[in-house]
């Protein structure tokens, strides 16, 4: 586990229901000029971010901020994007939408493609209501 798998998991674990646990672990970004870096979890009913400081020659692991999107209050999540760049768009009940960025070769996290299809499958089992 690195700094960035640790920061998310300590911001994390308040959040999380009995028997729930993150399941993957990414990087995920937003914004052009000034970009915004997020360390994501995935799990069965939720994605939890963590904000982190950008710095100089790399990211800082320094909390910046704590966002939680329940599957519940997500009407669409979208990913499309081509080879190892997605772009993730997420819209809520409420008519808020954000965009992000995944880079399936960042080497942030160490299994960014495993947060990529682990975000895919619980998300369509959630919809599903498996």
């Amino acid at each position: 586990m690195n700094k960035y798998e640790g920061l998310l998991l300590f911001h994390a674990k308040p959040l999380l229901g009995l028997g729930e646990k993150v399941e993957g672990i990414g990087h995920l970004t937003s914004g052009l000029i000034f970009l915004k870096h997020y360390i994501t979890g995935v799990t069965d009913r939720r994605l939890i971010m963590v904000q982190v400081a950008p710095g100089l020659f790399g990211l800082n692991a320094i909390y910046e901020d704590l966002w939680d999107f329940p599957f519940k209050s997500i009407e669409s999540l979208n990913i499309r994007g081509f080879l190892s760049s997605k772009n993730i768009s997420i819209r809520h009940k409420s008519g808020e939408q954000y965009r992000f960025t995944l880079n399936a070769m960042s080497r942030v996290v160490p299994d960014q493609q495993n947060f990529y299809d682990t975000l895919i499958e619980k998300y369509q089992r959630f919809q599903s209501g498996a």
